[in-house]
């Protein structure tokens, strides 16, 4: 088939005598079940794609739509109640216009790619998908209201159905998600935001993944992986791993968690300190505040506080660090500038770069990984390794095990 004929538009419109078809290269008349071939809903389709990559675009009246298992077929429903099927895994997209719709993607089995997209609009919807089906409220114009649990959508007024769907885009406005116990993905916004959406995500259980533009997400029991960009983070009691991005505040709970706050400089505009929170909770936690810097100045300020548990510090980056777990009543970590306040760290991991590392009187185990290291135990019994490169490593008071040193000192 020609480039033109993948591409053609396919428009339709019901005259008294039947059912007329125009596209780029064909027209078929006649009645609506001869003329489509497939069924959506147990009804005869009156639309039906005829090639991969064709607009079906509906009547003012109430259609039924049907893609056909052809690939990358996008429906735009118009007016009336329609219903309108895709063959799950063939990159459709659906929008059911105005009108109470009927929005379906069929399992079948027969397609393999990308999931369909189904766009949710006016009028009281209908939404039934699979485990690879997205709905996505992107067109919406105020915040809508997902319950997946009980299959439930408020959407400017209208309440709507949802069915099998894990895998929801909300707005650009405050949204609410609830998850259920099954693995859902959630995408909060469009775009970042940076803490102007308000969203409001509570993932339920399962292993859930969310991209959150600001507002707050309750990640649950679950072992879920949070991307949060200026958001509020609840890990929850699995084992959770949450990215942190522009400042915001993530609580790992009481699993063992890895918590990384990845930049806290603003995109844009002056050059601004956006601080950044992560504490560990219960658990044997990974926590690693990544440091940005510009123009010989770091933008970092934040928190790190490891709670209970054997915590880690991992630092990550090429900049050298300067970790004290005993500065003042809490330690500091410092890096090109930038610092973070520390609490409850029993670990420390250091950089592929020269680290000075000092422990506190507890008993510490720091790994200064690569770099011409410092490490100095302090009191109690410590394991300290230099790792590669030339090291200096000192013990201080305790029974101390020092590896992978050029120089041990009170070791």
């Amino acid at each position: 088939m020609s480039k033109q004929g993948r591409r053609s538009t396919v428009q339709a419109t019901l005259a008294a005598s039947g059912l007329v078809v125009a596209g780029v290269g064909f027209a078929v008349t006649g009645p609506a079940a001869q003329a489509a071939g497939e069924q959506c809903q147990g009804q005869d389709a009156t639309i039906v794609a005829t090639a991969d990559a064709q607009t079906l675009t509906g009547t003012d009246g109430a259609d039924v739509i049907h893609t056909g298992g052809f690939t990358g077929v996008k429906v735009k429903g118009g007016g009336g109640a329609d219903i309108i099927c895709a063959i799950a895994g063939t990159r459709a997209d659906l929008d059911g216009g105005e009108g109470d719709d009927v929005l379906v993607d069929v399992a079948t089995g027969a397609g393999t790619g990308r999931g369909t997209k189904i766009f949710a609009g006016p009028g009281k919807d209908q939404f039934t998908g699979v485990a690879s089906t997205v709905l996505t409220f992107e067109k919406a114009t105020a915040g809508v209201t997902v319950d997946l649990a009980a299959g439930t959508v408020t959407d400017g007024g209208d309440t709507e159905t949802v069915t099998g769907i894990n895998r929801v885009r909300g707005s650009a406005f405050a949204d609410t998600f609830t998850g259920t116990a099954a693995a859902d993905v959630y995408v909060s916004s469009i775009g970042p935001s940076y803490a102007t959406d308000g969203d409001t995500i509570r993932t339920g259980g399962g292993n859930d993944t969310v991209t959150a533009y600001g507002g707050t997400v309750d990640a649950g029991s679950g072992s879920d992986r949070v991307l949060a960009y200026a958001a509020v983070v609840e890990g929850g009691s699995g084992r959770d791993t949450i990215d942190q991005r522009y400042g915001g505040t993530a609580n790992g709970g009481s699993g063992a968690d890895v918590l990384t706050a990845a930049s806290s400089l603003k995109e844009g505009g002056p050059v601004t300190a956006l601080p950044s929170v992560l504490n560990g909770g219960a658990g044997n936690d990974v926590l690693s505040p990544v440091f940005a810097s510009g123009a010989g100045k770091a933008f970092v300020r934040g928190t790190v506080d490891g709670g209970e548990g054997n915590d880690i510090l991992s630092l990550v980056g090429r900049r050298q660090g300067i970790v004290d777990l005993q500065s003042g009543e809490s330690g500091r970590v410092r890096v090109a500038g930038g610092r973070s306040n520390l609490a409850s760290i029993e670990y420390v991991r250091g950089s592929g770069v020269r680290d000075i590392i000092r422990g506190d009187d507890g008993p510490n185990r720091i790994s200064g990984n690569g770099g011409d290291d410092a490490i100095n135990g302090r009191d109690g019994n410590d394991i300290l390794d230099g790792g590669p490169g030339r090291d200096v490593v000192k013990g201080g008071l305790g029974n101390d095990v020092c590896r992978n040193a050029e120089r041990r000192v009170s070791c």
